[in-house]
């Protein structure tokens, strides 16, 4: 058959397709997970450790004594909370179960009504 082209592609190769292209790749993808895990390995042990609700970047600020809370945010508070207390007395979730909800609902109320 005429202008059928057997065998190997004679086209020079470009840097990016040598094995030196794909060695400097590699040491940059090592490079970065080093510093990646030098920055926040502290984070993520804690997190692994203990969950994400003991992390200070999932905590809500606390507010002085002095300072009131928007009045929405009070309400949404108090009856988020109140409603998570009242499903630990009906049994419908456990002891150990509450501070998850609470921090769950704190949040969503925070979100909603920043103060």
């Amino acid at each position: 058959m005429a202008g059928t082209h057997h065998g190997g592609d004679t086209a020079p190769r470009g840097f990016g397709d040598t094995i030196w292209a794909r060695l400097i790749a590699l040491v940059i993808a090592v490079g970065l997970a080093w510093a990646f895990w030098s920055t926040w390995s502290e984070e993520i042990t804690a997190m692994v450790e203990s969950g994400p609700e003991q992390l200070p970047i999932a905590q809500q600020p606390q507010l002085p004594a002095e300072e009131s809370l928007n009045p929405e945010l009070q309400a949404c508070l108090d009856k988020r909370l109140g409603d998570v207390q009242t499903m630990a007395s009906e049994g419908v979730i456990s002891e150990a179960q509450v501070a998850g909800f609470s921090q769950r609902a704190t949040e969503l109320c925070w979100g909603l009504h920043p103060n």
